[in-house]
């Protein structure tokens, strides 16, 4: 399991589309794509950059202050990481997950 992963952007705010459009979700933008969707619309996503990285405990330390209860792991593309520690740690602190995979 990884106890790191590159991340591009972190926020929270407001799903704007599809099954919880207008929900507020904290989003987790992972770095790195080995796809390259044309119609993606976060390209800057795709490089990683070795000063990207953040512990599960670094990702999780705002989505905690902020007191979401919904979280979006999109990208880049997440499917390319082993994503089990961070929805363990994400669940343990009472969020619902969701993935928008591009």
């Amino acid at each position: 399991m990884s106890d790191s992963l590159p991340i591009m952007e972190q926020f929270y705010s407001v799903q704007g589309e599809g099954y919880h459009s207008g929900r507020a979700a904290y989003f987790i933008r992972l770095a790195g794509c080995d796809v390259g969707c044309v119609w993606c619309d976060v390209k800057e996503s795709w490089e990683i950059d070795q000063d990207q990285y953040k512990s599960i405990e670094d990702i999780c330390s705002p989505i905690k202050e902020a007191q979401a209860d919904f979280a979006v792991i999109t990208g880049g593309e997440p499917c390319m990481y082993d994503l089990n520690s961070l929805c363990d740690e994400l669940h343990e602190i009472g969020l619902e997950i969701t993935e928008i995979l591009e």
